[in-house]
Order: C-alpha cells, then sequence, then structure tokens
C-alpha cells in the first residue's frame, strides 16, 4: 500500500511544484496521503489530493494555530484530523506513516531553518522514499534505503 508524506512551504507552491506534485500522485496513486495542515503548501496539497485522487488524506495539525490551514476531513472517502503535535513531532509522524516523501521547498538549496528541510533529513534518517520539487520544476529523487 502506497502512503504517501508531504512537506511544504507556507508561502505555497509555484505553478511548477503543483503540476509535478499532480503527476506524482497520479503515478503512485496513494491510498493514504498525509499532510501537516499548515497554509500554503499544506493546503494547496490537500486541494490536490481532493481533486485529483480518492486517496484518503491524514491531516497532522500542529498545536500552534498560527499558520494552521484547517483543512476539512471527508469522512465518507476516510480522511481524519489527528490529534495536534509541537510541529518537529507533527513532521516526524508524517514521515513515520509514509513510505514516500513529497518535499516543495521554497528554495532551489536546503536551508537550516526550515520545517521542509528538517522533514526531508528525517525521512532521509529513517530511510524514506523523497521526491523534492524545487520552486523552478526541476526535482531530486532519492532511494528507500
Amino acid at each position: 500500500m502506497t502512503v504517501i508524506g508531504f512537506t511544504g512551504t507556507r508561502q505555497g507552491m509555484t505553478r511548477l511544484q503543483k503540476q509535478l506534485v499532480e503527476t506524482l500522485l497520479v503515478m503512485h496513486n496513494p491510498k493514504e496521503a498525509h499532510h501537516g495542515d499548515c497554509v500554503g503548501s499544506d493546503a494547496q496539497f490537500h486541494r490536490i489530493i481532493c481533486d485529483k485522487t480518492e486517496s484518503s488524506i491524514i491531516v497532522h495539525p500542529p498545536t500552534d494555530p498560527k499558520y494552521r490551514a484547517f483543512c476539512a476531513a471527508d469522512e465518507t472517502r476516510g480522511d481524519m484530523i489527528l490529534p495536534a503535535k509541537p510541529y518537529l513531532d507533527r513532521n516526524q509522524a508524517i514521515v513515520d506513516y509514509s513510505s514516500i516523501m513529497i518535499a516543495t521547498p521554497r528554495l532551489l538549496r536546503e536551508e537550516q531553518c526550515s520545517g521542509t528541510w528538517y522533514t526531508v533529513r528525517y525521512a532521509r534518517k529513517v530511510g524514506r522514499e523523497i521526491h523534492i520539487i524545487y520552486p523552478d520544476g526541476s526535482t531530486t529523487h532519492e532511494e528507500k534505503r
């Protein structure tokens, strides 16, 4: 069963990032998709999942509501909103539940103080397959270890 996890910037995805996320979702046809319920990329990902797939959406909200998107769960598709957790714990949970991670960072280079990159580093550490889609549409794919 394919389970996709998603991490992205609260500034939102570029048009190219959105197109490539759609392509990956169609290609992998996940049973579930997990995201962190923040404004920007998470909210965009949620909309893409609703529009383009039959996947259940599992929402991992942060305890701090400042940037929360409050994405809705459709129980008829099997969606769930999990209890809120601090950002880093929530990011780890998304990776832990997922077999494949998709990341849409805001820059073309890795940043140290970035939740998106923290999540990518954790996914690497635990050996997940990772698709990184940069703002200009370039991508990297890291195989599962």
